[in-house]
């Protein structure tokens, strides 16, 4: 009401409305400009480990050939702040491409799909707002954070009472020749080559390639023989982190084992040092679902087509005192072991 009050032949008045009016224009004008020929590129590992951080590159790239951009805000869904995830990007030349690198984290194991990014551009006065929503459909396959390897180790040498020291590592001192290395501590002094050791001046152990039946076994399963058993999520994700932290331990150690699992339908998966089997289990194990068994007839069998290997284990979110009896009392060595010490 008060525009239609003023007298136009006011000069002052007049001059200030037609700047008025090119400003808003302006920066309706400005701000379309602004965000012609934006475009972001995210970088993300494939696969990544749980509860551990990682990074990520973000690439805004301006593709006008003579006009720069200004105020680009950038929300990500995979960048966790206190700034809720966004970053401004102040000044975009033309023809150059603007990089930003943090770092983010996935709370839980699994295949994630369609992370967002959120660019918006208020510029100039922020009169006018232009926004565009990019979807990245590409996965990343989050595998269990492994667990402690002194916790891990410690579940496979405790029986009875009673160390295993085969599934907790020792190097294969039986089989073929596969070549030499340095001695390290705990190394059997029988696998010390004398000769190459007095040729190189320092003490060299036989690398042994392992026979079938060297090979360590894992028997993984969830047998709750009592039907008032009640479920523990957490167990079964410790259970998981437990295969983790134990595959990768045999691979930085070069030895082959065996995992038989209830949740894969109890298909030996043989796990080779140096081939793609780690990160095979590792993906299975991203999305493994717990399958509780009533029954000890299939564990019963798996542990009978083992039980000629040298170093088998059967390992249980479940108290072994439920079901140790069901494996001992026909097959008694097979270590038994359980995750109950390893549940926060």
């Amino acid at each position: 009401m008060l525009a239609f009050s003023i007298k136009w032949d006011d000069s002052i008045l007049f001059q200030l409305s037609i700047f008025g009016l090119l400003v808003l224009f302006g920066s309706f004008g400005f701000s379309y400009i602004n965000f012609i020929g934006i475009t972001l590129d995210r970088e993300t590992p494939d696969q990544v480990y749980a509860k551990e951080p990682f990074d990520i590159q973000l690439n805004l790239n301006n593709s006008k050939r003579a006009v720069d951009s200004f105020f680009i805000m950038i929300f990500d869904s995979l960048h966790h702040s206190d700034q809720k995830g966004s970053f401004l990007y102040s000044y975009v030349p033309s023809k150059e491409t603007m990089t930003q690198k943090f770092k983010s984290m996935i709370p839980r194991r699994g295949e994630y799909y369609n992370f967002t990014i959120n660019l918006a551009s208020h510029f100039p006065f922020g009169f006018f707002s232009h926004s565009i929503e990019c979807s990245y459909e590409s996965p990343i396959t989050v595998f269990p954070s492994p667990m402690d390897q002194v916790t891990m180790l410690n579940i496979l040498k405790v029986r009875n009472g009673q160390a295993s020291a085969s599934l907790a590592g020792d190097k294969v001192t039986v089989g073929d020749f596969r070549g030499l290395s340095p001695f390290y501590p705990g190394a059997s002094i029988k696998m010390i080559h004398w000769p190459a050791s007095i040729r190189t001046g320092e003490l060299v152990i036989r690398e042994m390639e392992a026979s079938h039946l060297e090979a360590s076994v894992l028997i993984v399963h969830s047998l709750y023989p009592s039907r008032g058993s009640k479920k523990n999520s957490k167990s079964f994700e410790k259970l998981l982190q437990f295969i983790v932290s134990y595959s990768l331990y045999s691979s930085s150690i070069s030895t082959e084992f065996i995992l038989a699992a209830s949740f894969f339908d109890w298909e030996p998966i043989y796990v080779k040092p140096g081939t793609d089997d780690l990160l095979k289990v590792l993906t299975l194990l991203a999305s493994a679902k717990e399958k509780r068994e009533g029954d000890a007839t299939p564990l019963k069998n798996v542990c009978d087509s083992f039980q000629y290997y040298k170093n088998v284990a059967a390992i249980s979110n479940v108290p072994k005192e439920n079901w140790e009896y069901e494996v001992g009392s026909e097959f008694p060595s097979i270590l038994c072991s359980d995750m109950t010490g390893a549940v926060e």
